[in-house]
């Protein structure tokens, strides 16, 4: 490791240690099996974990793909709670890294990539949620850890194993998190046909490895399918509509309680909600833009719940920061399409492709969580994964385009004085 690179690597480690064990004290978290299976989606994480452990019945298999339960039963058979925490700590610290690092790979400077790196560590919900079985701080790191990956290896884009990559690790998110399965069905029906087909067909093993890299899907379809008679990755989408944005809108169109509409719901046939849906298309759509700017302004419950004490303090600076988070994602619709001209105009199409494609995928992410509501800053939180980096780079696009205009004026200036 060069010099050039050691000094910033010890000092962004040994600031992100020291920051994430204070704020664990004025947090008032602590580390032990409450807290990481406090949650209801964290007990049925638990139940996937025992039964791949010692094959205790459950129906979490449903709703709960198999790899992240694999983590906690590796990690908790090494070190049990302190296990499963070590192994979360270490991945919010590997994600500030890779933030850290992707910028300074494309800005050149230590500040730029400070910036991202910051946006990650101060969010506090982040920290907190090192301490709960949940799959958002794994998502984060794998999202950190891909865009690192392809942002490092952009030169190769056209590659085939630049595709792989993103393949290898959209597979392991959707096997985390059942929400990426779109944009790995993307990768697979767009991305492959446009970009990658001939390199796929060039060499038999390349087809080979494809198509082993999907193993992961194909076992965990197998499974629910088998346990469950359903063709699908996860149940959680369908389950996550009824009981959430038709229940509300049922809620909405015949002011039913809550408990009404979700039974109701359950008596309903998939025929019956689809004619239902399109038929009240536009409470549906005030419904989910409703959801979508309640989840992103939505309160901290990981500094509020789950803790000794909770610190005023530390809870109103999340929500200021959750505010500040939905004026980010705003600039963000209005200033994307000309970030992406900028790297046009500077020959960066590489770039400009990657960053097309994360953009999207920051869009779709968010835009998934409108079908949900109830769980606070948590359903948005694991786009920051994303943004750290893609809002950090584009500022320093617009930042160093301005620049040069103004530094071309004043030479323009200076000349025509002399």
């Amino acid at each position: 490791m060069s010099s050039r690179i050691t000094l910033p690597f010890f000092l962004l480690n040994i600031i992100g240690i020291s920051f994430y064990f204070l704020m664990m004290l004025l947090i008032g978290i602590e580390i032990d099996f409450n807290t990481l299976f406090a949650t209801n989606d964290a007990k049925t994480y638990r139940e996937v974990a025992h039964w791949i452990s010692d094959g205790t019945s459950t129906e979490s298999t449903a709703i709960r793909p198999i790899l992240y339960p694999l983590f906690l039963v590796v990690s908790s058979k090494i070190a049990g709670v302190l296990g499963v925490w070590f192994l979360q700590f270490s991945m919010w610290l590997l994600s500030i890294n890779f933030i850290f690092f992707t910028l300074k790979n494309v800005t050149k400077s230590v500040v730029w990539a400070s910036i991202g790196a910051l946006i990650l560590m101060s969010n506090l919900s982040f920290i907190a949620l090192t301490f709960h079985a949940l799959t958002e701080v794994a998502t984060v790191f794998l999202l950190s850890l891909i865009i690192y990956i392809s942002v490092k290896n952009r030169e190769q884009f056209r590659s085939f194993a630049f595709f792989r990559n993103l393949i290898f690790f959209f597979v392991l998110l959707t096997m985390v998190k059942p929400v990426f399965h779109i944009p790995l069905l993307g990768l697979i029906f767009i991305v492959l046909p446009l970009f990658y087909f001939k390199v796929l067909l060039q060499k038999w093993k390349n087809s080979l490895i494809f198509l082993l890299l999907l193993i992961p899907i194909f076992f965990q379809i197998g499974l629910v399918k088998t346990k469950h008679n359903q063709l699908t990755v996860s149940t959680i989408s369908s389950k996550t509509v009824d009981e959430y944005i038709l229940a509300q809108t049922l809620e909405d169109k015949h002011k039913f309680e809550r408990d009404s509409a979700l039974i109701y719901v359950q008596s309903m046939t998939s025929g019956e909600k689809s004619t239902f849906i399109r038929h009240n298309f536009p409470l549906v759509v005030n419904r989910f833009t409703k959801n979508l700017e309640g989840n992103i302004l939505s309160a901290p419950v990981y500094l509020m719940s789950y803790v000794k004490k909770p610190n005023k303090k530390l809870i109103d600076f999340m929500i200021d920061m959750n505010a500040e988070y939905y004026k980010w994602h705003r600039y963000f619709i209005v200033l994307f399409v000309p970030f992406l001209i900028l790297l046009y105009r500077k020959k960066e199409y590489n770039l400009l492709k990657i960053s097309l494609f994360f953009g999207l995928l920051n869009t779709y992410y968010l835009l998934a969580t409108g079908i949900s509501f109830w769980q606070g800053d948590r359903l948005t939180f694991a786009a920051i994964g994303i943004f750290s980096f893609l809002y950090a780079f584009m500022l320093y696009a617009f930042f160093t385009f301005i620049s040069t205009i103004i530094k071309s004026k004043l030479k323009s200036r200076d000349t025509d004085n002399e």
